[in-house]
């Protein structure tokens, strides 16, 4: 598409886009990790908000729910982008959606323009499911598929995972008989869990006086990209 339309096109595009995805994240209780060009990733299980409403890292113990949280997001992020056009073909936008769930290490690096990053095998293996998946469809890891549950599910049979082999996993359907009855009882569960308190969950607020800030945790990673090319 950089190719077709002026780069300021493009970046008004991502930026329309972007903001789209932008205002689901309090509601699906996930964290805006980074966007890198047309890729934008989120992760669930790793900030919570505490009760006096700052917001902290979970350090010690694992989010239930960071895998629902993450799928209800990416279902949201499939609505939002299809009332979004390319501005090159003004049909909608059909994104790729990777998730995987596993332990990830988070921490600030540098001293110039500090980032806060994920790091570990986890954040890879998302990648890889969004890379794989077709247009319009929603990639999930074995590992994933196995603490959402569901029969929202359609096998893959089997993809080929750069640097991994074999791995077994899985399409959402929505089509799926009963997905929307089925969607719904997770987003109540979600919100009947409503904001553990801290001392539930172990969380921990980074000290300010440090340049880098680590910890580890288990939660659940999704990547996207927009699909570039014309849609039939």
């Amino acid at each position: 598409m950089s190719k077709e339309v002026e780069p300021a096109v493009v970046m008004n595009f991502l930026n329309d886009l972007y903001i789209s995805f932008d205002e689901l994240i309090e509601e699906h209780g996930v964290y805006k990790v980074e966007t890198i060009g047309d890729c934008y990733m989120v992760a669930g299980g790793l900030i919570f908000t505490d009760a006096q409403g700052f917001k902290t890292v979970l350090q010690s113990q694992v989010d239930p729910l960071h895998a629902q949280r993450t799928l209800t997001y990416a279902v949201a992020m499939l609505n939002a982008a299809s009332k979004v056009v390319m501005p090159d073909t003004g049909l909608p936008v059909k994104l790729r959606l990777g998730i995987h769930s596993g332990p990830v290490v988070s921490g600030v690096v540098g001293t110039r323009m500090p980032r806060f990053c994920l790091f570990g095998d986890s954040v890879n293996t998302a990648s890889r499911m969004e890379s794989n998946a077709p247009p319009g469809r929603i990639h999930v890891s074995a590992d994933t598929h196995s603490l959402i549950g569901g029969n929202f599910w359609q096998a893959s049979g089997g993809v080929q995972v750069k640097g991994k082999g074999i791995m077994e996993t899985y399409y959402f359907d929505h089509s799926a008989p009963g997905c929307e009855q089925q969607l719904a009882a997770i987003k109540q569960k979600l919100q009947a869990a409503g904001a553990a308190a801290p001392s539930q969950l172990g969380v921990s607020r980074p000290g300010s006086g440090s340049h880098y800030q680590t910890a580890s945790r288990s939660g659940s990673a999704a990547t996207n990209s927009c699909h570039w090319a014309q849609q039939h």
